[in-house]
């Protein structure tokens, strides 16, 4: 069982886990960035533009920045800042809500054979697997291939409550052991949509850099070069000043919806525009579909758009019976910001996603034992007790931002569900929710509508 130890600062780069950059720059072609005919034929795009609609499974999203455009010359997108040919923006895709999809990785994949950066360094399973053939290299990043995920070599913190018991803990993939550190898969945060942020980074380590969440963001960029790109020399403030103004001036958000239309119409308040300007204060919930409730007509579209309204319903206000860590028996408890879906305060929670039962044959499987009581603790990943030391922060994870879901599957910080309904039926599950069927169509409809 391998578990590198890297020095700490640089596992604060999983914000810009990244690949290589011409893959995204294709999607961008057929935009107002294009300087060329749309289509093909010119120089490559230069700008993305706000409200550029890009499709996911069900519909489109797009991106709306209050700098004006995404400048795709900027220092979020400048592979020279590393070494290996990786920027931030390679892995962050507007097409995908800020960050990669599983269905970007494998068509990555398909397309280079597997020689595309994101499958080197942190896009393999283990360092030292054998990628000499598309097959050996399918093997070898599998776990980026399928669920998005990238690899982080941590630590366990400083006067740690609790220790990994090697003889009975599974690192899946590699054979060389150094004590007291994890080898843990993730998937890349979004980075947009920021505006309410509290927790930074799955395990809230960028919150160690600095209370100040904006602040702990600036400090996260060179992390990630130093990381993922593999830079030697930090950015210059200047190229830092500018990565950090780009993630926080980004509003991601559906527009579209394959049986609904128009997220906008109605009198919806749908979109990465309005997102942009609306107030992220009152209380928990969202009320972006009000107007949808009770539609004139009965057309297929308008049973739609009514669907999506009845989810938001759902999603507001149906209690659960079993306790949910936030003591908040609802799905906006924990999604707290309004009409935003993230969460207001510097508070994590252990909904079970790392827990041993859930745990898949390709995660590993570490125990851990509680130095004072002797306890032992299964899991996949120990989340936040990695950054606190704490036996009570085991399996602990940020709350994610809902907006733009429908772009960025799969799912909770270690893909463990493929799709929306993979998520609603998670929860079902764990907090005994008892969806009926209608119910869970109508979740799933409003999800993939933010």
């Amino acid at each position: 069982m391998q578990r590198t130890r890297l020095a700490a600062t640089l596992a604060l780069g999983a914000l810009c886990a990244a690949m290589a950059v011409p893959f995204g720059m294709n999607a961008y072609a057929d935009g107002g960035g294009h300087d060329g005919p749309p289509g093909g034929g010119g120089r490559p795009p230069t700008t993305v533009p706000n409200n550029k609609p890009f499709a996911n499974p069900t519909g489109q999203a797009s991106s709306f920045s209050r700098l004006g455009a995404v400048d795709l010359r900027g220092s979020f997108f400048d592979p020279k800042l590393g070494v290996n040919g990786r920027s931030c923006g390679t892995c962050h895709l507007p097409e995908d809500g800020w960050t990669i999809s599983s269905r970007s990785s494998r068509a990555a994949f398909q397309r280079s054979g597997g020689l595309d950066v994101l499958f080197a360094g942190d896009g393999q399973n283990c360092i030292g697997d054998d990628r000499s053939t598309p097959a050996a290299r399918r093997t070898a990043s599998s776990l980026m291939i399928e669920k998005a995920l990238v690899r982080f070599d941590l630590p366990l913190a400083p006067n740690s409550e609790f220790e990994v018991v090697p003889a009975e803990s599974d690192d899946v993939y590699c054979n060389v052991e150094v004590a007291n550190s994890v080898r843990v898969y993730r998937r890349p945060l979004p980075l947009t949509n920021l505006g309410a942020i509290a927790t930074v980074l799955w395990d809230a380590r960028g919150n160690g850099i600095d209370p100040v969440p904006e602040l702990a963001v600036r400090e996260i960029f060179p992390a990630g070069v130093s990381l993922h790109a593999q830079g030697v020399v930090r950015p210059n403030d200047a190229d830092i000043d500018e990565g950090t103004a780009l993630i926080l001036s980004l509003t991601h958000a559906q527009i579209t919806d394959n049986r609904a239309g128009r997220l906008d119409a109605q009198g919806a308040r749908g979109g990465a525009q309005i997102h942009s300007r609306a107030p992220l204060t009152g209380p928990p919930g969202f009320d972006i579909f009000d107007a949808w409730r009770d539609l004139p007509g009965n057309s297929p579209q308008t049973q739609a758009r009514e669907q999506i309204a009845r989810g938001q319903a759902i999603f507001n206000t149906r209690t659960f019976p079993a306790p949910t860590p936030s003591g908040q028996g609802t799905c906006s408890g924990c999604h707290n910001v309004r009409n935003q879906g993230s969460q207001s305060d510097f508070i994590t929670f252990n909904i079970g996603s790392a827990d041993a039962a859930l745990r898949t044959p390709d995660l590993p499987l570490y125990t851990l034992r509680n130095l004072a009581t002797g306890e032992k603790i299964q899991t996949s990943d120990p989340g936040v007790a990695l950054t606190s030391g704490l036996w009570a922060d085991i399996g602990k994870f940020k709350v994610a931002t809902l907006r733009g879901l429908a772009a960025r599957a799969p799912y909770f910080h270690n893909g463990l569900a493929a799709d929306l309904g993979g998520v609603v039926d998670f929860y079902d599950a764990e907090f005994g929710i008892g969806f009926t069927d209608q119910e869970r169509s109508d979740l799933i409809a409003f999800l993939g509508a933010l």
